[in-house]
C-alpha cells in the first residue's frame, strides 16, 4: 500500500508540472496572440527537429507516426506564420533599420541549411528509446557498520513510449549489532552475535513509467525521468532459526536447543517497492542513474546502465530508390564481361550488366516492375534456355521468396503471382541440365 501511494503521488506530480506529451496541440489551440519572440521560435524549431528525427525511426507504431505527423504539421505551420510576421515587421522598419530585414532573411537561410543537413543525417537518439533493452547495475546507500554494501541488478525493455517492463534482483547482508549482555541462555547469543547476520535476496518484476516530453526542462536526448514499481519476493536467511525475540538464541520458544541450519531459518515474504529515478545517457549505450524511494534493498542507490538499441532506431536515413526491389529476367551469367555485339545476346538489344560476386549477370527489365511482368517477359525470351526471373535490391541479387514477401508488405503472394511463379520458374532438374550444357560464344 505504501509503495502504491508513493507511485501514485509521483505520477500525479509529473502530470501536473508540465503539459503532456502532445501538449503543443493543446497550447496552440488557444486564441492567444501569435508569439514571434526568439525564445518561442527556438522552442518551435526544437520541436520541428525532434519530430522530423523521430519520424525517421522504424520503431514507431502506426498510431505514433500519424500523431507525430499531425503535430509536426501544426508546428511547421506556426513557424511559417511567425517567419512571415517577422519579415513583415522588418520591412516596416527597413528605412530606419535595413539590417534587421537582412538578418531575418539570413536566419531563415541558415535554418533551411540546418534542416537540409538534418534530413541527410541519422535520427537523434533519446535517453529513452522505444524497443530498446537496458541493463542496470548499482549499489545502495546504507550504514556499512550495520549492512554490507547492497547491490541491485535489473533489466528492462521499452515496450512503448512510456512503459518498460523487466526483472529485478537485489542482495544485502544485515549484521546484528547488540551491545546488551544477556544472562543464562542468552549468553550464547551474547558471545556469538558478532557472527550473526541476516542475508536478504530480493527478486521480482519491475515496471517503470518514463516521463517523456520533448518540451520538458530536461533534454530528452540526455535525461530519462522515471518511476518504478517492483512486485516480487524477499528471501531472508540467518545462521539460526528466526524467533520472535532473537535474544533467546540458540533456544526456541519452547526452550529446546537448535543447531545452526535447523528449524525455520529462512523466510519467503512478498515485497512491494516503489522509487523514482533519473538516468543520464553519456552516449547511445552507456548511462548513469540515481534512484530513491521505498525499497527493501535500500532507500537510495546509484549505478550504471548499458543499453542495446533496436537496429531500427539509429540507422542512417533510407533512400527509397536504394531500397526498391526490381524484378528482371536474367539471360545468362559469365565469368568474363561480354561485348554488346557478343553472340551470347542472340541479337537482343538493351541487355544490362551487373557485376555480382565473382561473375557478370546480364539481364533485361520488363516494362512494369512486377514479378508477373518479368515472368511474361521470360516466357517471350524462349531462345535463352537458361533465363530466369531474378530480384535485385541495392545492386544485389536476393531470393525471389524474400522479394515477393517484401513487395507484398509481408503478406501472402497473390494467386496471380503464385500462378506465374509455378508456371515459369524452372525446376532444380531443369537448371542442373542446362548448367551442364556448353554455351557457344564468339
Amino acid at each position: 500500500m505504501r509503495a502504491t501511494c508513493i507511485y501514485t503521488v509521483f505520477i500525479v506530480i509529473l502530470l501536473a508540472i508540465t503539459p503532456n506529451y502532445m501538449g503543443y496541440a493543446q497550447e496552440s489551440s488557444s486564441n492567444a496572440p501569435l508569439d514571434i519572440t526568439n525564445k518561442h521560435l527556438d522552442k518551435l524549431n526544437g520541436l520541428q527537429d525532434f519530430y522530423r528525427s523521430e519520424l525517421k525511426k522504424g520503431t514507431l507504431t502506426d498510431e505514433m507516426v500519424e500523431e507525430y505527423r499531425d503535430v509536426l504539421k501544426e508546428v511547421e505551420a506556426e513557424i511559417d506564420e511567425i517567419k512571415e510576421k517577422r519579415l513583415e515587421n522588418a520591412r516596416k522598419v527597413r528605412n530606419t533599420d535595413p539590417a534587421e530585414l537582412e538578418q531575418e532573411k539570413l536566419n531563415n537561410q541558415f535554418r533551411e541549411l540546418d534542416l537540409s543537413i538534418a534530413a541527410e543525417s541519422p535520427p537523434m537518439v533519446n535517453a529513452y528509446e522505444l524497443q530498446s533493452l537496458f541493463f542496470n547495475a548499482g549499489v545502495s546507500f546504507l550504514s556499512l557498520e550495520t549492512y554490507s554494501a547492497p547491490f541491485t541488478i535489473s533489466g528492462e525493455k521499452a515496450f512503448n513510449r512510456n512503459f518498460s517492463v523487466g526483472g529485478y534482483f537485489g542482495h544485502f547482508i544485515e549484521k546484528v549489532r547488540d551491545k546488551t549482555d544477556y544472562l543464562d541462555s542468552n549468553q550464547y547469543f551474547a558471545s556469538n552475535k558478532s557472527n550473526y547476520k541476516h542475508t536478504y535476496y530480493n527478486f521480482g518484476i519491475k515496471g517503470s513509467y518514463h516521463y517523456f516530453n520533448p518540451s520538458f526542462i530536461l533534454s530528452p536526448r540526455l535525461f530519462d525521468l522515471y518511476a518504478s514499481v517492483i512486485l516480487g519476493y524477499s528471501i531472508t536467511t540467518a545462521p539460526h532459526p528466526f524467533l520472535n525475540n532473537e535474544e533467546y538464541l540458540p533456544y526456541d520458544v519452547e526452550g529446546d536447543y537448535q543447531e545452526p541450519g535447523q528449524g525455520n531459518n529462512a523466510f519467503l515474504e512478498p515485497e512491494k517497492n516503489a522509487f523514482v529515478g533519473l538516468r543520464y545517457m553519456y552516449d547511445n549505450n552507456l548511462g548513469f542513474y540515481i534512484e530513491g524511494g521505498y525499497s527493501n534493498t535500500a532507500f537510495a542507490s546509484i549505478g550504471a546502465t548499458f543499453r542495446i538499441l533496436d537496429k531500427r532506431t539509429g540507422a542512417s536515413p533510407i533512400n527509397p530508390e536504394e531500397e526498391k526491389i526490381f524484378f528482371n529476367v536474367q539471360l545468362f551469367t559469365s565469368e568474363k564481361p561480354k561485348k554488346p555485339d557478343s553472340k551470347s545476346f542472340k541479337g537482343l538489344e538493351g541487355a544490362k550488366e551487373l557485376k555480382y560476386k565473382k561473375e557478370y549477370i546480364y539481364y533485361v527489365s520488363p516494362e512494369e516492375n512486377t514479378f508477373e511482368g518479368a515472368a511474361v517477359l521470360q516466357n517471350d525470351l524462349k531462345k535463352f534456355k537458361r533465363s530466369e526471373v531474378i530480384a535485385i535490391k541495392n545492386g544485389k541479387v536476393i531470393k525471389l521468396e524474400k522479394a515477393l514477401k517484401e513487395m507484398g508488405t509481408n503478406s501472402e503472394p497473390s494467386k496471380i503471382t503464385k500462378f506465374f511463379y509455378n508456371l515459369f520458374m524452372k525446376s532444380d532438374v531443369e537448371i542442373e541440365q542446362e548448367e551442364n550444357e556448353t554455351e557457344i560464344d564468339e
